[in-house]
């Protein structure tokens, strides 16, 4: 039962387990401890941003994706795998195929297997975006790119 001074959320609070302490970042590496294990992600940095490898298997392939203002994805498509994008903070815009809308934080973008597709973010604060990746291939070879504002489009890749 609450004391006067302690309210009823209070005392539902104190027998929730502890979140996951921070141990500390480096440059490419965030490190948490949870449950006495140690989970290490990978990011790789990019002219549009970074992209944090979180947990993948050979069915499916977790990222969060921070777009700098300013930013944009190549507009791209994939052969293996489709993707679905859920905004964690900020806002932004996602094409899928020829239809582009506003993004904001809470809301979710499916993008099918084979649309071409474009993230970007014209804001003045980064967009955080989570990214389900579910197929049969996860590699960086499955990425055609259409247009690219940072020149990474190869004579190869060209449709």
């Amino acid at each position: 039962m609450a004391t006067p001074r302690q309210s009823t959320h209070d005392s539902k609070r104190e027998s929730l387990p502890d979140r996951p302490s921070r141990l500390g970042k480096g440059a490419s590496t965030g490190e948490y401890l949870h449950e006495e294990s140690i989970v290490r992600r990978r990011t790789a940095v990019r002219p549009w941003g970074e992209a944090a490898d979180i947990e993948g298997t050979d069915k499916f392939r977790i990222k969060i994706l921070t777009v700098k203002p300013g930013g944009a994805l190549s507009l791209q498509f994939h052969l293996y795998r489709s993707e679905f994008w859920l905004v964690l903070e900020g806002a932004g815009k996602a094409q899928i195929d020829n239809k582009v809308r506003q993004i904001f934080r809470g809301d979710g973008v499916s993008v099918p297997l084979g649309a071409k597709h474009r993230l970007s973010n014209p804001g003045k604060r980064p967009l955080k975006v989570l990214e389900v990746q579910t197929g049969e291939y996860f590699g960086e070879d499955d990425i055609t790119r259409l247009e690219d504002k940072y020149g990474r489009i190869k004579d190869t890749e060209i449709i």
